[in-house]
């Protein structure tokens, strides 16, 4: 099978089985700069597109906690704290796809340990629960931050294996490269 059909079943697998979508994160990983991120986002895109959904990305190393999960703030005139979830997390709809590019290459801990509730229960910071999306990640297997044991348990790892003819048809494809 070619990299291609073998990300698309993954994503189907995990996508057409409710356990699997609201538990696990597939996470397709492969060394740098060899278009690991532009190759996963596109077929994720092509995938979820074809259900007639879409796809918001979230580039995690370039997330604060509050920016990826939201955060609390005080209310000036009935003097409470209120809790605002991020909109990239609430403009999601029931059978979208969120991709977390660069999931623990350069992403903060605290980042990573905010989304401890996204990727367990798929909740908001606030507690309230997430439209019933599929979460896919990518990442470098270099420069891995430490994980805790519950983040890491909600990942199961894809290693991408390019073939040079299907990485020269994609930039074919992608770019009219010959």
């Amino acid at each position: 099978k070619g990299m291609k059909e073998q990300m698309l079943n993954v994503l189907e697998k995990t996508y057409e089985n409710p356990v699997l979508r609201k538990s696990t994160v597939p996470l397709f990983m492969s060394n740098p700069g060899i278009g690991k991120t532009n190759i996963t986002e596109d077929f994720v895109r092509e995938f979820i597109e074809s259900k007639g959904n879409k796809m918001v990305t979230m580039v995690l190393p370039n997330l604060m906690p509050n920016e990826a999960v939201g955060g609390v703030y005080p209310n000036q005139i009935t003097r409470v704290w209120e809790f605002y979830d991020s909109e990239k997390l609430t403009c999601l709809n029931d059978g979208d796809v969120l991709f977390l590019d660069e999931v623990f290459n350069g992403t903060l801990k605290q980042t990573l340990d905010s989304m401890l509730n996204v990727l367990g229960q798929r909740r908001l910071g606030s507690g309230k629960p997430m439209a019933d999306v599929m979460i896919v990640a990518a990442s470098n297997p270099q420069g891995l931050i430490n994980l805790t044991p519950q983040i890491k348990e909600r990942f199961i790892k894809y290693d991408l294996k390019f073939s040079k003819e299907e990485y020269q048809e994609y930039l074919g494809l992608k770019y009219g490269m010959p």
